[in-house]
């Protein structure tokens, strides 16, 4: 016989929500008002009524199972159903949330947001915890994948339907030393393409090569490396040059002997937060978006400025 609905007791699916986007019992505790054992209760009850582990322990806390993804996904949407219809003037708190928010963020984009980020909701909502994750972090059933926000280039692939908004268009710069043999001379298109290239391999510096394949033109790549500091640090002792997004050249991570110069390519990179459509209208992801927003809007107008 199948379990119906009569057979779960609905408070544990209060619960249930709880410890998927904690992924912790204390927190999880500690969010409901509720003592440790009587989560931890809650969830042995949980995995005998569901004949599932729902939530297993992982190298980065309790991960859920995927029975526990597709449940949390159902029980998410019902809950704020039954939430909206018992209180229609139902407002989200910030001050007053425990909730813990994941957010993917590439390499690119995790120097202009997270002190920004963790700044504002220190203050707006002390209680909200952040865990910033890289993109290659993610896995399926996890509880990034069910409740987070995704910050990455808007022409990266995604899986599956979402939805996005733009956060801000960057452009790219050439990074070289000082003493480089061009220096002192405009970087035309025809010099670039002279030059021994590191490439930064995972980010948005592939779409240089998509342009110049465009013209039937391609760069001298002699090293590639996964990150630009480490190419930086590369571009200080040798003849070679680095593209990298003009915001970086603005966070105080630029050596002394290293100067920038436009890239001769009129190539944008354009950055999106984006998101299951599950979580529109859901009143906490909403703030978390315009927080994100707001971050990103806060440091574009002082680099601007400045």
């Amino acid at each position: 016989m199948g379990m119906g609905l009569r057979q779960i007791d609905l408070n544990l699916l209060v619960t249930f929500q709880a410890l998927v986007e904690e992924r912790n019992v204390s927190r999880a505790a500690e969010r409901l008002a509720l003592s440790q054992s009587a989560v931890s209760h809650a969830l042995k009850r949980l995995r005998n009524t569901f004949q599932d582990e729902l939530l297993v322990r992982g190298p980065r806390g309790m991960e859920p199972t995927p029975r526990a993804v597709t449940l949390a996904i159902a029980v998410k949407s019902g809950l704020a159903t039954i939430e909206t219809a018992v209180d229609e003037k139902r407002r989200f708190d910030p001050a007053t949330c425990h909730s813990t928010y994941y957010l993917s963020v590439t390499e690119y984009v995790r120097p202009f947001i997270m002190a920004h980020m963790c700044a504002y909701v220190r203050e707006a909502a002390p209680h909200v915890r952040l865990v910033f994750e890289s993109p290659d972090e993610h896995q399926v059933g996890s509880a990034v994948a069910y409740e987070g926000l995704q910050i990455r280039l808007a022409d990266l692939p995604v899986n599956g339907p979402m939805e996005s908004m733009r956060l801000f268009d960057d452009t790219f710069a050439v990074a070289m030393r000082r003493e480089h043999p061009f220096a002192e001379q405009e970087l035309t298109l025809e010099k670039y393409l002279q030059l021994a290239h590191i490439k930064v391999t995972g980010v948005g510096s592939s779409a240089i090569d998509r342009a110049l394949t465009a013209r039937s033109l391609v760069r001298d790549v002699v090293v590639k490396m996964p990150n630009w500091l480490e190419a930086l640090d590369v571009v200080e002792c040798t003849d070679l040059v680095v593209a990298m997004p003009n915001h970086w050249t603005r966070l105080g991570r630029l050596p002394r002997c290293c100067i920038t110069r436009p890239l001769p390519l009129a190539l944008q990179m354009p950055i999106d937060a984006a998101w299951h459509p599950r979580n529109s209208s859901d009143p906490a992801h909403v703030w978390l978006r315009e927080t994100v927003r707001q971050a990103f809007a806060a440091r574009h107008d002082r680099h601007t400025a400045s």
